[in-house]
């Protein structure tokens, strides 16, 4: 009978050191407030005021947070207004936190959501053009709000353009690799590509045109009816922050005309915006942005 007591008690306070353990790897992973992925997108505004540019915001947060965000301003450019949702612009029902889960994925402790941003109209798109947007103010639908820093936001102005180049096919990877293949509609000279944000990548891109690296490129000749192939790839990365890194950018590929004049135009395949998350993951991500 003795050892039997002695074996009950064993038991019961295993059990309470292992609830013990629980209750503080709980609190440890546990977000004193919702975490913002980082965001490096190139974001075009139309000049004739009919294209809505949309884009995602993506956030950690404690899986039993059910507050959602439904609006998002810009305080470093209060002219841009954004109509935001986690529900998205297809879905015409509101959510009601009484009686319905909120959006996102959920992931052991945390649960990841989607805000779809559309930009409204613009009084002038000269006003957005070059414009550098930081950081964003999140209202949510409890009341509360925060100031949040995303990454950055490169706004510029897309107007017609007399393109030398015919598109003729484009193909993309779920592994970061695509590529986009144009017709020349004259002889051209290449100068250079450029992007504020191509540097920040450099350790994780491989970035070709004609398979020449985009720092020899600069004399390329291309004949009438030359194709222009682009290739990239964008690889994860090592380090934890860079793994959930949100990219979408789009550089200028600059070229000198037969008449001398300079023209650019903008391609797009160097982005990285659909993640697979997990838990493990998430983990390493938070810790190493310091916020457990």
């Amino acid at each position: 009978m003795e050892l039997n007591n002695r074996l009950f008690k064993g038991v019961i306070i295993l059990i309470g050191i292992l609830a013990l353990a629980s209750l503080v790897a709980m609190l440890q992973m546990r977000l004193d407030k919702p975490v913002f992925l980082d965001h490096y997108y190139d974001l075009r505004v139309h000049e004739d005021g009919n294209y809505r540019q949309e884009f995602r915001l993506t956030y950690i947060t404690n899986v039993h947070d059910r507050r959602v965000v439904n609006h998002v301003e810009f305080p470093e450019h209060p002219y841009i207004r954004v109509s935001a949702t986690e529900q998205g612009f297809m879905n015409s029902f509101s959510w009601d936190s009484s009686n319905q889960q909120p959006p996102g994925e959920i992931h052991g402790r945390y649960s990841v959501r989607t805000i779809h941003c559309q930009i409204g109209e613009i009084p002038g798109v000269e006003e957005i053009d070059g414009a550098v947007v930081e950081t964003a103010r999140v209202f949510f639908n409890d009341g509360t709000e925060m100031d949040v820093h995303i990454g950055e936001l490169h706004f510029y102005s897309f107007g017609s353009e007399d393109r030398p180049f015919d598109s003729v096919s484009s193909s993309g990877s779920s592994d970061g690799s695509s590529s986009s293949r144009y017709r020349a509609k004259e002889d051209m000279t290449l100068i250079s590509v450029k992007n504020q944000m191509l540097e920040r990548f450099e350790h994780r891109l491989d970035l070709k045109i004609n398979d020449h690296v985009i720092d020899g490129i600069d004399g390329l000749e291309i004949k009438e009816n030359d194709h222009l192939i682009i290739r990239s790839k964008l690889y994860p990365g090592s380090d934890p922050l860079d793994v959930y890194a949100m990219v979408d950018i789009h550089p200028e590929l600059y070229f000198k005309r037969a008449d001398g004049k300079i023209g650019s135009m903008r391609f797009y395949n160097i982005d990285s915006i659909y993640h697979g998350f997990n838990f493990m993951d998430l983990y390493r991500y938070l810790d190493a942005r310091e916020v457990l």
